[in-house]
């Protein structure tokens, strides 16, 4: 008598299975419902034209974390060519006994103009190479000899080389004999591209200008012996003297024939001369820069990092 009974519960509870699975499944829907329900009252109450008011994201810090400046607005006549008095332009760790303190850089750049802005990384600083030729600069950017734009100020700008904060200050009328030095190294680097230039590809013309003779000592090479050619004035345009000896040239000792000819034609594709001259008792070392061989002065000789000159 309970077998039909037991067949019938049986029958039941695959029916009670999915009865719990269609409302698990209705109350998955209906939470998947309401939250769309919620997402489409929130798009109703989007305006596109509404002003969403956020917090300003700070601005980069393009100066060094040593230099911070707070000094007001200027006009841009102003800002162009610097302002000799300068009240308050650095904080944070450098007062101004400490700014003049910092030494100067010795870097081959004059610093021209300075466009000075609140914003630093408006800031521009303008700089003349021994080329002649006119850069312009932002803080940050890479300058010849290794050295970094940190910052720049009203009157100067600061620079980071090998670690050690140096400064470069606008000239102003009691530094002519700056400019006039400066502008006696832009035309000697001229003579030197041009010079350099007749080397590479008619060297006998410059061997007629000055002499090249071994130089011994005990018996032994020790180098190249300068003196004058045809053209008496050609060492001195240099800042050499006639009885100077060449010791060391681009990285190589001149103490064999071999190394000296090696020297000599490696400089018809170097882009920097850098030598050594014994005077006397005294070691003196060179430094002269390429340019191109249309006598256009170009960045590249000077180490420039960027190429182009950059626009404000």
């Amino acid at each position: 008598m309970s077998w039909p009974h037991t067949g019938i519960a049986c029958l039941r509870r695959p029916r009670l299975g999915k009865k719990i699975f269609h409302i698990l499944l209705l109350l998955a829907i209906s939470r998947e419902m309401a939250a769309m329900t919620w997402l489409i009252w929130d798009i109703s109450r989007w305006n596109p034209d509404r002003k969403v008011q956020s917090a300003p994201l700070p601005e980069s810090d393009w100066t060094d974390p040593l230099v911070t400046r707070i000094t007001p607005g200027m006009d841009w006549l102003e800002r162009l060519f610097g302002e000799p008095a300068i009240k308050k332009d650095v904080a944070l760790g450098m007062d101004r006994g400490q700014l003049d303190a910092l030494p100067t850089s010795p870097i081959s750049l004059l610093l021209i103009g300075v466009l000075y802005h609140d914003n630093p990384a408006r800031s521009l600083a303008a700089f003349l190479d021994p080329f002649g030729q006119e850069r312009v600069r932002k803080i940050g950017a890479l300058l010849p000899e290794g050295s970094r734009l940190v910052a720049i100020l009203r009157d100067r700008v600061i620079l980071l080389r090998n670690g050690i904060r140096e400064q470069l200050r606008l000239p102003d009328e009691g530094q002519r004999e700056i400019l006039a030095r400066f502008r006696a190294r832009v035309e000697q680097q001229r003579e030197v591209s041009r010079v350099w230039q007749t080397f590479a590809e008619k060297p006998e013309e410059v061997l007629r200008m000055v002499r090249l003779n071994p130089a011994e000592q005990n018996g032994k090479l020790i180098g190249v012996r300068l003196d004058h050619g045809q053209d008496q004035g050609f060492l001195g345009r240099f800042g050499l003297q006639s009885g100077d000896i060449v010791t060391w040239l681009n990285g190589e000792k001149l103490d064999s024939y071999e190394k000296g000819m090696q020297s000599l034609r490696k400089l018809n594709t170097a882009q920097t001369m850098r030598f050594k001259v014994l005077r006397g008792q005294e070691t003196l070392e060179f430094t002269y820069n390429r340019s191109s061989g249309d006598e256009k002065l170009d960045g590249a000789a000077m180490g420039w990092k960027g190429g182009q000159q950059e626009k404000p």
